[in-house]
């Protein structure tokens, strides 16, 4: 009898590890780092297992790589997952970021992030599930869609998608954000990859096809041609002007960098903006143009 109660057990035991799908070991998340003033990517890798409250738990390392060059390693994270629903530990808890007993129609019963200027969310619905093929294996995916409140306003339903062991393509610690979106920051998902799994998030692959995951993309400009904007003069003294000439609307960040990827200057501008070259050395330079996240120019400018 004993041995079929030990039998049973160890039946449960592979059956339950089998089950933890999320934080093998060796796995890495890359996610985008863009800023005003800064450019890069923050790569998660799963780290040490951890005991917190009794509950077991994986570390997760965290390295920031700045488009200067330097990098800096940040205060590791704790996740947990059980029964298909995953955790991260906020210090005082572990709160719920994932559950993937859920199906359409459920509620995801996590809570919200308020920050600048925002009242409340509205609950997170699942609004349907399907199932994506990754290298021979079926993950599920949930689409969910929240709505944010600020003081005076109903602000736009967000939506988003959440691959099963992938987790959120915005955010590694996945939370219904209350805030309000700004076009010249973005820090989406790049990369996913494991010993079975290997994942390129959309934008990345659309827009870097070519380059690897954990490339500082500001060290390999390369030369855009949009009838959008003009550069001038070019080659040029003093100043340089980068305009839409009023075809493009609406407001632009512009960047002025050296032929080492250093950034020397940024602004933003609604159709215009003028770059005082003067104290620069002569060479080469680049504008970096950026309308919204998805929209990013690069030009090659020549100082006398």
């Amino acid at each position: 009898m004993r041995k079929i109660v030990l039998i049973s057990f160890l039946i449960m035991l592979c059956v339950a590890s089998f089950a933890q799908n999320w934080y093998p070991d060796g796995a890495t998340w890359t996610f985008n780092w863009q800023e005003y003033t800064m450019h890069g990517y923050v790569k998660y890798s799963v780290g040490n297992d951890t005991v917190i409250n009794d509950t077991a738990a994986k570390l997760i390392n965290i390295k920031q790589v700045r488009s200067i060059g330097n990098e800096s390693d940040l205060d590791p994270l704790i996740v947990h997952e059980s029964n298909s629903r995953v955790y991260h530990w906020t210090g005082e808890k572990f709160k719920l970021m994932y559950d993937f007993n859920l199906n359409a129609g459920d509620t995801l019963k996590t809570e919200v992030q308020y920050i600048n200027f925002c009242d409340s969310v509205s609950p997170v619905i699942i609004d349907s599930v399907s199932s994506v093929n990754i290298n021979g294996i079926n993950l599920k995916v949930q689409y969910i869609t929240y709505t944010p409140y600020n003081w005076e306003y109903l602000v736009e339903a967000r939506s988003e998608r959440i691959v099963e062991r992938i987790g959120s393509e915005m955010n590694f610690i996945y939370t219904p954000k209350c805030d309000f979106g700004d076009y010249f920051h973005y820090y989406g998902l790049r990369c996913y990859n494991d010993d079975d799994v290997s994942y390129r998030n959309e934008w990345w692959d659309y827009w870097h096809h070519n380059v690897e995951c954990d490339s500082v993309i500001n060290a390999d400009v390369q030369e855009v041609t949009d009838n959008k904007f003009t550069v001038y003069p070019n080659p040029a003294d003093d100043f340089v002007t980068i305009s839409d000439d009023g075809q493009y609307g609406g407001d632009f960040c512009a960047e002025l960098y050296n032929s080492l990827g250093e950034k020397l200057y940024i602004t933003t501008a609604e159709c215009s903006a003028t770059f005082n070259m003067e104290n620069y050395p002569a060479g080469l330079y680049v504008i970096k143009v950026y309308k919204k996240e998805f929209d990013i120019y690069t030009f090659k400018v020549i100082k006398n």
